[in-house]
C-alpha cells in the first residue's frame, strides 16, 4: 500500500451539532477540512489546531488487548463537534485519518510521522486521536523529523509504561512505543526524556519498572498522586517541560477510572479522576512549552453511554482553550 492508500480525507459529516447554535459558537461550526494530499506549503496563515486520526488498533491486537480502538477517531470527532467555543482567532482543521487496514503497523507509523511533519510545517498544533497507543511512536518519530537534533520531552498520562520490547525483536505493539522512542533517540544521538504519570503497579511488571529506571524515566504511579493539589503537574513541568523546546503530551484513556472511561482496552478500577488531571492539562498547555498532543485507546465498542468519548472530547476542549501558541 502507498501513503495515499493509508490516508483517509476528512469526513466533515462527522461535525454535527445543534442547528440553533449561534454562528461560530460550537466546534462543528469552526472546523474546516484540511486534505493533506493537497495542502501546499505556507497554506495556513493563522494559529490553529489540526485534528488527525490514527484509525488503527493493530498494536492493541498484537499486545493481546481488546480491539475496537480503530473506531476512536470518528467517535472523538462527533463528541468534540458538539462542544462550545470560548476562544477567538484560533483555527480548527480536520486533517483526516491514517489507517492500517493491511495490518502493517510499522508502515502506518511511518505514514503518521509524515503527516505530523506536514502539520508542523504548516505551523499547526497536532491533536492526534487514536486508535491504540502505538500511535505514540509514529507521533514521536514525526517530531524528531520536524525538529531534528532537538530533545523531545514526552509526558505520558497512562496506566502503563509502554516500554515492552518489540515482539520477536521486530514487531511493534501498543505496549512498545516508548522503548522504541528510547532506541530511536540513541540512534539519533539525542537524550531520551520521558515521564509517565498514573502508572499502575498492577499493570506493569517488575521488568518494565526496571526498564524505566534504566532509561531514567520519571515515573509517578497512580497511588503517589494526591488528587487535591497540582504539585504533580508543577513538578513534571519543572523537571521536563520547561527545560526543552519541543514537548509532547500523550494521554492514554486507560489511565482514568473505569467509572469514567470504560471504553478502553484495559479498564482501570483504581484509575485517575478527570478532576485531578484537567488542571494538569491546563497548566501544561498554557505553559507555552508543548508543541503536540495525542489521545489514545478510545474504543467505542466497549464504551458505556458515550462516557469515554465524552471524556476524550473534554480533554480536547481543555487543550484547545488553554494551549499557548509558541509564536502567538
Amino acid at each position: 500500500m502507498t501513503v495515499i492508500d493509508r490516508y483517509l480525507k476528512p469526513d466533515m459529516t462527522l461535525w454535527q451539532g445543534r442547528p440553533d447554535a449561534p454562528s461560530g459558537s460550537a466546534m462543528f461550526q469552526i472546523a474546516q477540512a484540511l486534505d493533506l494530499s493537497l495542502v501546499q506549503p505556507g497554506q495556513i496563515k493563522r494559529p490553529g489546531f489540526a485534528l488527525i486520526g490514527f484509525a488503527c488498533d493493530e498494536g492493541v491486537k498484537r499486545n493481546r488487548g481488546r480491539p475496537g480502538a480503530v473506531g476512536g477517531p470518528p467517535a472523538a470527532r462527533r463528541a468534540f463537534a458538539r462542544l462550545p467555543v470560548h476562544r477567538e482567532g484560533v483555527a480548527l482543521y480536520d486533517a483526516g485519518d491514517i489507517t492500517c487496514n493491511d495490518g502493517n503497523l510499522e508502515a502506518a507509523q511511518q505514514t503518521l510521522a509524515g503527516a505530523i511533519g506536514q502539520l508542523h510545517e504548516q505551523g499547526l498544533t497536532p491533536l492526534l486521536v487514536g486508535g491504540g497507543h502505538e500511535l505514540a511512536y509514529g507521533h514521536f518519530l514525526g517530531l524528531t523529523k520536524s525538529f531534528p537534533g532537538q530533545v523531545i520531552a514526552t509526558v505520558n498520562i497512562d496506566a502503563h509504561l509502554d516500554m515492552r520490547p518489540l515482539i520477536e525483536q521486530k514487531l511493534a505493539s501498543s505496549g512498545t512505543p516508548f522503548l522504541q522512542a528510547a532506541d530511536l533517540c540513541k540512534r539519533l544521538g539525542i537524550a531520551f526524556n520521558y515521564a509517565c504519570i498514573g502508572a499502575q503497579p498492577s499493570g506493569n511488571t517488575k521488568m518494565l519498572f526496571e526498564t524505566a529506571r534504566h532509561h531514567q524515566v520519571e515515573v509517578v504511579t497512580a497511588q503517589q498522586i494526591e488528587p487535591t493539589i497540582d504539585s504533580v503537574a508543577a513538578h513534571i513541568l519543572s523537571q521536563i517541560g520547561s527545560k526543552h523546546e519541543v514537548n509532547y503530551l500523550t494521554i492514554c484513556l486507560d489511565a482514568f477510572s473505569v467509572a469514567v472511561a470504560p471504553g478502553v482496552s484495559a479498564p482501570q478500577p483504581t484509575g485517575l479522576n478527570p478532576t485531578t488531571v484537567l488542571p494538569w492539562i491546563r497548566l501544561w498547555a498554557g505553559s507555552g512549552n508543548f508543541r503536540s498532543y495525542d489521545l489514545a485507546e478510545l474504543c467505542p465498542l466497549l464504551d458505556q453511554d458515550q462516557k469515554t468519548e465524552r471524556l476524550a472530547a473534554q480533554l480536547l476542549f481543555e487543550i484547545f482553550h488553554h494551549h499557548k501558541f509558541v509564536d502567538a
